[in-house]
């Protein structure tokens, strides 16, 4: 049984593409640049706000990026909480996990005040020992040093934590922290990478999550 759940956020607990992609689009087209599908932003999430945006910009106008990083900024804040949506079980998970004693955390690679924002909407009365989101203070996943924070905090031994996530990104910032990751296959990337990736564990449902968790499998 692990004593510590770590998520993370987008893919994982919340399905919050078309948010994202809509506060992307609404910037390209501010300044002038062609949007995307929806579908586009499945692969441009996952190593945080300023990825997101430069993959997002057109070949040539990489140089915009801080543009439109601000001006996705604020509209996120404004409507990140309008198209998103929970994955099915995931909040019952949580409750069943914090029940049976277990610390939850979200460590994700959204901007810490966005990570915080989305998880008080969509998890209110969840218990999380802690919400981490991107920040100038830590490098951001892949690099360990967020989890590696949480697992300090709670004084947490070797062997203790589970990190569960949506892509390879995940399955690299568990190993870099000397954890194992749990691999969900609903998320943004899919299964076929988060095999490549080595994950310890993948899953097809958030039951699965809960005994794996609790060392019932």
């Amino acid at each position: 049984m692990y004593k510590l759940c770590a998520f993370d956020l987008d893919g994982t607990l919340v399905d919050t593409v078309h948010d994202i992609a809509a506060a992307a689009n609404y910037g390209l087209e501010k300044m002038g640049l062609p949007t995307h599908p929806t579908e586009s932003y499945y692969r441009f999430v996952g190593n945080g706000m300023q990825k997101i945006c430069e993959r997002a910009l057109p070949e040539g106008r990489k140089d915009k990026t801080e543009e439109l990083m601000k001006i996705y900024a604020e509209r996120y804040m404004e409507r990140c909480c309008e198209l998103s949506e929970p994955y099915e079980g995931v909040r019952a998970l949580l409750e069943r996990l914090g029940e049976a004693g277990l610390c939850l955390a979200v460590v994700s690679n959204k901007p810490h005040e966005q990570t915080v924002r989305v998880v008080s909407h969509y998890f209110p009365g969840i218990e999380f020992f802690e919400v981490l989101g991107a920040s100038e203070r830590l490098p951001r996943k892949p690099q360990p040093e967020m989890l590696l924070s949480v697992i300090a905090k709670g004084g947490f031994l070797e062997g203790e934590t589970l990190y569960i996530g949506d892509s390879d990104v995940d399955v690299l910032f568990a190993h870099a922290a000397r954890v194992p990751c749990l691999g969900v296959s609903w998320g943004f990337r899919g299964r076929g990478e988060l095999e490549s990736a080595g994950a310890e564990y993948i899953v097809d449902s958030a039951a699965e999550i809960e005994a794996i968790a609790l060392g019932l499998k």
